[in-house]
């Protein structure tokens, strides 16, 4: 069983498929902050003050945790950070349910993404994916991978 959770090519698509979601709702969101903050508005319990850096704020971080994880750096750190972040969509979307809200889940600015248990569910399997990255970080497709065999061939020429 450990074999296969090693497996380089598993790594590999846990990766991709949490990078892409990150990097790609992320940059969606950088264009049009004023409509992110209407969706971080609808959900009524960040304060007022905070909606705006938040809606400023939280797509960079997403975008830079989708390029970490995509291209390999610092793994461990960009799952533990992917990770957080996942849960908290996953209490934000609970609550928003829970107060009976029927509002855009605020992951896209494209498409109308409603909070939901399909959203919950969702967002549950990109935090196994995170865990699992977290758990299985090494991978030689991956530029931590890469730089520690360059400076391991550096120090064996010297």
């Amino acid at each position: 069983m450990n074999k296969i959770l090693n497996s380089d090519i598993l790594k590999i698509i846990a990766r991709i498929m949490v990078g892409l979601v990150f990097l790609i709702f992320g940059l969606e969101k950088i264009p049009v902050p004023n409509v992110f903050a209407g969706e971080i508005m609808n959900y009524g319990f960040f304060p007022l003050f905070s909606v705006n850096l938040i809606a400023i704020f939280l797509p960079w971080v997403e975008v830079l945790v989708g390029i970490f994880v995509l291209l390999g750096i610092r793994l461990q750190s960009a799952a533990t950070f992917s990770g957080i972040l996942m849960i908290l969509f996953i209490i934000s979307v609970g609550i928003a349910m829970a107060k009976g809200l029927d509002i855009s889940c605020g992951c896209s600015s494209s498409h109308n993404i409603k909070v939901g248990w399909q959203k919950i569910f969702e967002n549950l399997g990109y935090l196994i994916l995170c865990i699992y990255i977290f758990i299985f970080p090494n991978s030689k497709f991956s530029l931590d991978y890469i730089y520690g065999k360059f400076t391991e061939n550096r120090k064996a020429n010297n």
